[in-house]
């Protein structure tokens, strides 16, 4: 009779691996959320997999410096029934011939890095807001002793795209307090959206 949708996380001290799927819709509330979170993540096409829970907090895995890399299978974003935050201490890489493709209406996706993004397939959303930090800050989680030394950069390969619908489309670079912090470029192809676009680098 009411009601929102939940919050799931799922976590591993040194690894993790999702097969399952998940489904936090509230048919009379707000959507809830799913969040992964190691060190690295690389979205890919099949390969070992991890449910969205484990990636979605800086924290996620308990290890020291957060030293875990997690691999999600692209079809285990796309299923998901909830936002999806995928939240990784250093990168996120979004895998050649892994398109993005989140089918329920409004679902949003965010990409939270320690370091960078790079973006090598196409992300597209039903009307769900795209929100890609890199550089992101100590201040939002990030633990700084996992981040390697380089610039933080937003890369989207030639020919790319993200199609955010009608909702907004966000990238930032910033230049958060972390001991090797740097804020790289931003590297844009395709962005399409009858919302707004938002480019940042601080």
């Amino acid at each position: 009779q009411g009601g929102d949708g939940g919050f799931i996380e799922v976590s591993g001290k040194t690894g993790l691996d999702f097969h399952g799927t998940v489904n936090a819709l509230a048919p009379l509330g707000m959507t809830g959320s799913l969040l992964l979170d190691p060190r690295d993540i690389t979205i890919n096409d099949g390969g070992s997999v991890v449910p969205l829970t484990d990636v979605d907090a800086f924290n996620d895995p308990s290890g020291t410096g957060n030293d875990t890399d997690v691999t999600i299978d692209k079809d285990t974003i796309n299923a998901a029934a909830a936002n999806v935050f995928l939240r990784a201490n250093q990168d996120i890489t979004l895998a050649a011939v892994s398109n993005i493709s989140i089918a329920g209406v409004g679902l949003t996706l965010s990409m939270q890095a320690g370091r960078s993004i790079t973006l090598n397939s196409n992300i597209t959303t039903n009307n769900g807001a795209v929100t890609l930090t890199a550089n992101e800050t100590v201040g939002s989680g990030v633990n700084d002793a996992s981040r390697a030394l380089g610039s933080a950069v937003i890369s989207m390969a030639t020919g790319t795209t993200i199609n955010a619908g009608n909702q907004n489309i966000t990238l930032t670079v910033s230049t958060g307090p972390t001991t090797n912090n740097g804020s790289g470029d931003i590297t844009l192809a395709g962005l399409t959206t009858t919302g707004h676009v938002l480019v940042v680098n601080n």
